[in-house]
């Protein structure tokens, strides 16, 4: 009569399908946002910051600022409490900007913009190679007898550089890359558009030593779309997509993924329920799946350990940080700012301490002025948990016996957890049955004895770190 549990539990199984895979994956979400370590305002009364890079001591913000007459670019270097080591202003007699800045492989920078005061056109595009003190190392201008702008930088494979903007040098604003040596001297350049207006706001080389980039078009889709463009090594175009309806819809940023897709971001006034929106697209440009967020704009994402972070400004004018899963949907989120004050996060990075960090600007109300604001977050990275015991195993009295679709365990058993967090520790761990607290554990082992109950059961960990962020796992097991 001893084989006769086997047997029940097998035709359990085969009746209500347990033969799938009842080790769920990991469900993470924080008990509450971030803690907020600082926040800086920084400029004049008419600065406004558009990128951050984390560097080994601290920040640097890409920014434009007004300097008497004429706007300038801005460079701003801060320790990692944000207090300034140093500040520097790039321009001439006319209009220039800074509206990116990234670290190089030699722990130099480098800056692109806009220059008015120099160049060869209306306006051109600006790169500015500079050593870690903000001294100008060379600086190069590209573009023809037209209008140039320059709005994103990233340091290439070869060491050189790739270039994001648009022109109207044919005569309405296509989107265009510009590919450089390291020195900064232009090996090609392609322009992309169409009868219309069309703008690329961010670029990214990708694993496969080609290029993608985001922006909008008037050109191509509805009036006018979400634009992705992925291109190969010498910028010739592999497949663009478009994202919106009748309504104006831009992409602000996009990330290659740990899975060889994509994440992007904007706003939308013509899908869901409107305001910032997320895409995830695979390695081809198929959509896997997009999450609108009601309200606002999104302005930069970036992809976490187990999901993504990203930034805009709320339908209340707030800077709005959220924090997702890997599908999209929130985990988290908050908003920051003050009353008669409108304010908006430009960009996100995720840093080296667990934490993250947004640039973005405050506009007062009753007047013209605005600042840069630095806002720094504490560890945001969720600790790691595992429930190691039991496998998809037969246990007989604490015994692994053999394997098994699903945990099926004959007598008692000893729960066996891991948990484990790098920046902060495990402060503890909760332990559920059927979503009924059994166990709290403060220090390990952490293992428990289950002696009763039989039936089909859900067994969850939930473990926290010390800032407060939570990861929890769970999985189905049959005892009898």
């Amino acid at each position: 009569m001893k084989s006769m549990p086997f047997i029940l539990a097998i035709i359990f199984i085969l009746n209500n399908q347990f033969f799938e895979d009842n080790h769920s994956l990991p469900n993470c979400a924080c008990a509450e946002p971030p803690g907020e370590e600082w926040n800086r305002t920084y400029g004049n009364n008419f600065s406004m910051g558009y990128y951050v890079e984390e560097l080994h001591d601290g920040y640097v913000v890409a920014a434009t600022s007004f300097v008497g007459e004429y706007e300038d670019g801005y460079l701003i270097r801060v320790d990692g409490d944000g207090n300034i080591k140093w500040e520097k202003y790039f321009g001439g007699k006319d209009i220039d900007s800074i509206e990116c800045v990234k670290k190089l492989n030699d722990e130099k920078l480098v800056a692109v913009g806009t220059t008015q005061s120099f160049g060869s056109g209306e306006t051109d595009i600006w790169l500015i190679k500079l050593d870690e003190n903000g001294k100008e190392i060379w600086n190069k201008t590209y573009g023809e007898k037209a209008i140039e702008i320059g709005r994103f930088v990233q340091q290439t494979k070869d060491g050189g550089f790739i270039i994001a903007g648009y022109t109207n040098k044919n005569g309405n604003d296509d989107a265009i890359l510009i590919k450089t040596d390291k020195r900064g001297k232009e090996i090609w350049n392609r322009t992309y558009g169409g009868k219309r207006r069309d703008l690329a706001f961010c670029v990214q080389q990708t694993n496969d030593g080609g290029y993608i980039f985001i922006g909008w078009t008037n050109s191509f889709g509805n009036d006018a779309d979400i634009w992705i463009v992925k291109t190969n090594a010498f910028g010739k175009e592999k497949w663009n997509i478009t994202y919106g309806g009748k309504g104006m819809d831009i992409g602000r940023f996009v990330q290659q993924t740990k899975d060889g897709g994509y994440i992007l971001i904007g706003s939308t006034s013509s899908i869901g329920n409107c305001g910032a929106i997320l895409v995830k697209l695979n390695s081809d440009g198929r959509e896997e799946w997009n999450k609108t967020y009601g309200g606002g704009e999104g302005y930069c994402v970036r992809e976490a350990e187990d999901g993504y972070i990203w930034t805009g400004v709320s339908s209340d004018y707030d800077v709005r940080l959220v924090k997702t899963d890997k599908n999209g949907n929130v985990d988290w989120e908050r908003e920051f700012g003050e009353k008669n004050v409108d304010e908006e996060g430009r960009c996100i990075q995720i840093t080296s301490d667990g934490g993250c960090i947004i640039a973005g600007n405050t506009f007062p109300f009753h007047g013209e002025r605005s600042h840069i604001w630095l806002i720094k977050f504490a560890d945001v990275t969720p600790p790691s948990i595992r429930i190691e015991k039991p496998e998809k195993y037969i246990y007989i009295m604490d015994r692994k016996i053999i394997p098994f679709p699903i945990p099926l365990i004959i007598g008692k058993l000893s729960v066996e957890i891991y948990a484990s967090d790098k920046k902060t520790g495990i402060d503890k761990i909760e332990l559920y049955i059927d979503e009924n607290l059994v166990k709290v554990f403060d220090e390990q082992p952490y293992k428990w004895v289950w002696d009763n109950s039989r039936g089909m059961h859900s067994i969850e960990a939930i473990a926290y770190d010390f800032i407060g962020n939570k990861m929890a796992d769970r999985i189905s097991v049959l005892k009898i």
